[in-house]
């Protein structure tokens, strides 16, 4: 008997860290890969700039969880565009978190990066 399998977003999901999550749960879970750069081979993939969407594409599929990647992660990229850094990194997570209010997903798994911070905090970066 075929079991069923939930349904996960990764958004960022082909890069570094939304490949290798793919490539760890694509036996256990349906996957579904957001990104605005490549496809993933082997699963569903939707191609958006999570900076320019209305997250629209969320009414068309039924997802249990979501694993949230799709940020700039480069600390020269976040200095050198910090207007797209905060669009990307908080204007879209806050965006995606008000529109999920409706679909009551089992669970959000939102990954942050080091760009929210400025170059150097207390020397620590």
């Amino acid at each position: 008997m075929q079991k069923f399998k939930e349904t996960v977003l990764i958004t960022g999901g082909s890069g570094f860290l939304g490949r290798n999550i793919i490539n760890k749960f694509r036996d256990k879970y349906n996957l579904i890969s957001v990104s605005r750069l490549r496809s993933v081979d082997g699963v569903k993939n939707i191609p958006v700039d999570l900076s320019n969407t209305d997250f629209d594409f969320l009414n068309n599929e039924s997802i249990d969880y979501v694993i949230y990647l799709g940020t700039i992660s480069s600390p020269k990229q976040g200095n050198d565009n910090p207007e797209e850094c905060f669009e990307s990194n908080v204007a879209s997570v806050q965006k995606f978190l008000e529109k999920s209010k409706k679909f009551h997903f089992k669970k959000i798994i939102l990954f942050s990066s080091v760009v929210v911070y400025k170059e150097k905090v207390r020397g620590l970066l």
